[in-house]
């Protein structure tokens, strides 16, 4: 089965998985999927879906996901990752798709420069020759997180990567605020 990162906001951290079980049995997919990596306190969560339909599903009524990535590889670094993704032609964007790659990391904050250095570094070890995209439209987005542990900012604890499939419903928090909506008084 197909293995996806899920990458969640920090928030309300304890209903993460209520809200994933509970919105796979409303779909009826939760016999098929099964989570292999718990988050503890990073946003980060790996599970498999037995098709992306039940993935896509799951993400247009999550508010809790920020979004899901085809799962490719995590290891302690950068460097690690680039290594396994150089052995795995596969796990890297096709000749012929335009790719941007999105930097993100927890418990840290990456200046533009900071981000520049993860992207040179990605694709020069990698060699990727492809058009870089820096709007919504590339083929292939590739998303680079990296979770640092609290107090140790010199070197990530786990650095994954995966390929963009989806966006959770963050957007309806707003339009399901108690505050903003219509109320008819007494």
């Amino acid at each position: 089965m197909p293995r996806y990162l899920l990458y969640f906001a920090h928030e309300l951290i304890d209903f993460r998985l209520a809200e994933l079980f509970s919105l796979a049995e409303m779909f009826g997919f939760r016999e098929s999927m099964t989570i292999e990596r718990k988050p503890e306190q990073d946003p980060f969560l790996l599970c498999t879906f037995s098709n992306v339909d039940h993935l896509k599903l799951y993400s247009s009524r999550s508010v809790l996901l920020k979004s899901a990535y085809e799962y490719w590889t995590h290891e302690p670094s950068l460097i690690d990752v680039v290594d396994k993704l150089i052995l795995n032609s596969d796990l890297r964007p096709k000749l012929n798709e335009t790719w941007r790659i999105l930097v993100h990391a927890f418990r840290r904050q990456f200046t533009q420069s900071d981000k520049i250095q993860r992207i040179d570094a990605f694709s020069d070890r990698l060699n990727i020759k492809n058009k870089f995209c820096l709007n919504n439209k590339a083929d292939c987005t590739v998303g680079l997180f990296e979770s640092y542990e609290e107090g140790r900012l010199e070197q990530p604890k786990e650095v994954f990567v995966g390929r963009w499939v989806c966006d959770g419903a963050r957007h309806l928090i707003d339009k399901y605020d108690v505050r903003k909506r219509y109320f008819i008084g007494e």
